[in-house]
């Protein structure tokens, strides 16, 4: 089985870039995010999924660039109006064609929003208080 970091060695140059970005970006959300494989493409876990990162070159990715996917984005706010849900129930996506076109804050601020999301349903679930960093 490819281990994760062959996955995105192994991307194409235009994928790649866009990919390291935002699995950067997601491993300083969350320092204790678990990044498995699931769908074959890598998932970051807490209590359960909470995003992913889907190049296009990954089976069922987009046909260009790069999606970062939030598993319950149908209960995120969505307040910056970027996250996209198409057809789907649960989950939301935001595409990039560009390592230039991903704003660093405003995608913080929601994978930290996706973080809660995670943590209040693990709440309700296991009537627990949340973890601290």
């Amino acid at each position: 089985m490819q281990s994760v970091d062959d996955f995105f060695h192994d991307l194409p140059k235009e994928e790649k870039a866009i990919a390291l970005r935002l699995r950067e970006i997601i491993l300083q959300a969350a320092p204790d995010f678990k990044e498995e494989f699931s769908y074959g493409v890598p998932y970051y876990f807490r209590h359960r999924r909470v995003t992913c990162i889907w190049p296009a070159s990954s089976a069922g990715g987009p046909s260009k660039g790069v999606f970062i996917g939030f598993c319950r984005g149908n209960e995120m706010s969505n307040e910056q109006g970027i996250i996209e849900m198409g057809n789907r129930k649960r989950f939301g996506l935001i595409r990039y064609y560009d390592v230039k076109e991903i704003n660093e804050d405003v995608l913080m601020e929601l994978l930290q929003e996706a973080i809660m999301v995670d943590e209040e349903v693990w709440r309700r679930k296991t009537n627990k208080r949340p973890r601290l960093k």
